[in-house]
């Protein structure tokens, strides 16, 4: 009986689009260098956690909102390139965020990405709302 030898390969979701991709995305997303799993493993170590101790003790508030930093905040990468992701030598390249504003960051900067013009149509459709709520 002839035995098969079962190549599989890596597939990982493109966080700009949402295919499946192995390296690069048609829409343009090149995989870096570092796995999520090895980033939450850099997260663990006492470097990046006196680091962001470090951070914390500079600015105590989320640099969006202004609001002080929850238990759950996230010192976000401004340089988010994988090849720089462990780099702590700048402390320019990170801002604390709470939870939420992260995600929203995030979330706005892949449609940013593509498409400029989105802030000022969300800064429009703010100022319409903000109008109602002001003529109460």
């Amino acid at each position: 009986m002839k035995s098969f030898k079962i190549v599989s390969k890596e597939y990982y979701k493109c966080p700009e689009c949402g295919r499946l991709i192995q390296g690069e995305c048609s829409c343009g997303y090149a995989r870096g260098t570092m796995t999520k799993d090895e980033k939450a493993k850099f997260r663990k170590t006492m470097k990046w956690k006196n680091f962001r101790k470090k951070i914390k003790a500079a600015c105590p508030r989320d640099t969006i909102t202004k609001k002080l930093l929850r238990i759950d905040w996230n010192l976000h990468h401004i340089d988010m390139r994988d090849k720089n992701y462990t780099d702590l030598s700048d402390p320019h390249k990170f801002t604390p965020l709470n939870k939420d504003t992260h995600e929203m960051i995030h979330w706005l900067f892949r449609l940013y990405r593509h498409d400029k013009q989105i802030i000022k149509r969300i800064e429009k459709l703010l100022e319409a709302m903000y109008k109602y709520v002001e003529d109460e």
